[in-house]
């Protein structure tokens, strides 16, 4: 692809991004593998779609622990820090 770079300016910046595939697309088995605790945590407000990956994520990965942070959406850390830190540390001792 042949960009106009004359026409873009003095310090213009072009970053041409290519996706790389998503191994866990390609096997999700792989979650298997991973013999480290995990926290899995959405906000009770958050999109669906985040909500129902959980539970997905739960049953392939073997140390996993779930949590519903309520009154919250996406942005649990931010939105609910108090229960997201108490979450961390309790998942982290």
């Amino acid at each position: 692809m042949k960009l106009p770079y004359d026409e873009l300016g003095e310090g213009s910046v072009v970053l041409l991004l290519h996706a790389a595939p998503d191994p866990l697309e390609e096997d999700p088995s792989l979650l298997g593998a991973v013999a480290c605790p995990v926290l899995l945590a959405t906000g009770e407000e958050d999109m669906v779609d985040f909500k129902d990956a959980v539970p997905s994520l739960a049953a392939r990965l073997p140390n996993a622990t779930t949590a519903l942070i309520p009154d919250c959406g996406h942005l649990a850390p931010l939105e609910a820090p108090e229960e997201f830190r108490r979450l961390v540390l309790e998942n982290l001792g």
